[in-house]
């Protein structure tokens, strides 16, 4: 028989600083910083470079992200101008996530912190799309006249049972 059990909330191993909004807060922007990193450089890999966005405060300081690489591809897919720019407004409600850096061996890339001279994890930043997709608007709520709904009736014609 089919049975219910209690759900545990998903979590991210991914840490969010919050959106680009949040982060800019009010007064504050963002922009491409430039068309050649728009156009990207292709790596050894074969892919090209991710698209890095300046973002301002309000009051001019200035703080530059990566954009993920499927943001990046989404971005450069752009058809026209206008799907640029609304695709570029849509920036500011993806989050920020802290990228821990890791070597080959699995242990942490080690960096000297400028401000307090002590040595921390090298994390890096980056605009992505959210981790899990919000399935709440294909929600259906059971109400009771569902509940009492009849059986849809099919007429079964016995001929297309049979093989031919």
């Amino acid at each position: 028989m089919l049975q219910f059990k209690d759900i545990a909330p998903q979590e991210s191993s991914l840490k969010s600083i919050g959106t680009v909004a949040q982060f800019a807060g009010v007064g504050g922007y963002h922009e491409l910083t430039s068309d050649k990193n728009f156009k990207g450089t292709l790596k050894d890999n074969g892919k090209l470079t991710n698209i890095t966005v300046a973002i301002y405060n309000a009051q001019g300081q200035r703080a530059y992200v990566n954009c993920s690489e499927a943001v990046s591809k989404d971005l450069r897919a752009s058809k026209s101008e206008e799907e640029l720019n609304e695709k570029l407004a849509n920036l500011v409600s993806l989050p920020i996530l802290e990228l821990p850096q890791f070597n080959e061996d699995g242990s942490p890339v080690m960096i000297v912190d400028e401000e307090t001279g002590e040595e921390k994890q090298l994390v890096i930043y980056t605009i992505s799309n959210t981790g899990a997709k919000d399935m709440s608007a294909t929600r259906v709520n059971i109400t009771e006249n569902m509940l009492k709904r009849e059986i849809a009736k099919r007429a079964i014609n016995l001929e297309d049972l049979i093989a031919v």
